[in-house]
């Protein structure tokens, strides 16, 4: 938690009330709502007045950037919700394939898919915000970051990973593990160090691939598969069909970023487009 506090107050300013919202709204000449889970309605923390800029003024742009919806479907009530806000935005743009099916037959405009904004940056960008973290001792590891259920599957792998390659794992999820105390940054630089690694995490999809990993992306049982389409959208878009459910180490090391590569360049300079078309 400490490490997240540092890196929490290297961000912009933060308005907490509709009030400030509202006053904000008066001088800005543009708003970007997005992007994880924004707009997904199962996370009750979520006040769709807000992420969905209901507060914001005649005055001001309203753009939406990568916004995730995170949901299969919407309920009759979401989806009136849906068609009171979003019609009056002048750009709209979510993150999954999905979530534009949902959205663009509800509020009647074209609705874009574009690149999570992680990715928007290259490596030498996310370079300089990674740090190494303290108790990192130089050992080859492979990073396990695994935020639902794990099966036998997944521990058959893990077990590979130690005993045939011979790699340390981390896992910063492990409450009893130093790795525990990682915040962004630290995180940042596990990624890019790692081995190999093992996830079911998008972002810590997003950063193996844009530091060309070997990966094995689990994607998800339960609740968590809910969320699937944002994986599907990134396989379909980016051609990462080898790096899904793969339980065989030898093939994890086997995948190639060359075509990859090639998408994700072509797939950003697209999303920045769409950012500057908004903000003209």
């Amino acid at each position: 938690m400490i490490e997240y506090v540092k890196f929490d107050k290297k961000l912009s300013n933060k308005y907490y009330s509709v009030k400030a919202l509202k006053s904000l709204s008066k001088k800005a000449t543009a708003f970007i709502a997005g992007s994880d889970q924004v707009w997904n309605f199962d996370f009750k923390i979520n006040d769709m007045y807000i992420n969905m800029l209901g507060f914001c003024s005649d005055g001001a742009k309203k753009i939406s950037y990568a916004a995730s919806v995170g949901m299969k479907q919407f309920s009759d009530v979401q989806a009136e919700t849906v068609k009171k806000y979003l019609p009056s935005f002048d750009f709209l743009s979510v993150r999954e394939n999905d979530a534009k099916e949902l959205i663009e037959p509800l509020c009647g405009k074209e609705v874009k898919v574009v690149l999570d904004p992680t990715l928007l940056l290259d490596t030498s960008e996310w370079d300089k915000i990674a740090i190494q973290p303290k108790w990192y001792d130089g050992k080859d590891y492979a990073l396990l970051y695994f935020l639902g259920e794990k099966d036998e599957n997944f521990s058959k792998l893990t077990a590979e990973l130690k005993n045939d390659k011979g790699l340390k794992i981390i896992d910063p999820l492990d409450k009893n593990s130093p790795s525990y105390q990682c915040g962004p940054a630290q995180f940042v630089y596990l990624v890019k160090h790692a081995k190999c690694v093992v996830t079911d995490s998008y972002h810590a999809t997003v950063f193996s691939v844009l530091y060309q990993k070997p990966i094995s992306v689990l994607t998800g049982k339960g609740e968590r598969a809910k969320m699937s389409g944002r994986f599907e959208t990134l396989r379909e878009n980016l051609g990462l069909d080898g790096i899904f459910d793969c339980y065989d180490a030898d093939k994890m090391f086997g995948v190639s970023y060359d075509n990859i590569q090639d998408k994700l360049k072509e797939a950003r300079l697209a999303s920045l487009a769409f950012i500057r078309d908004g903000l003209k």
